[in-house]
């Protein structure tokens, strides 16, 4: 559970940089 939450955050993150 932990995973997921850490590839949430991380995708958001990369969405955020990336734009």
């Amino acid at each position: 559970m932990a995973r997921r939450r850490y590839f949430n955050i991380k995708e958001l993150h990369s969405m955020k940089t990336h734009r």
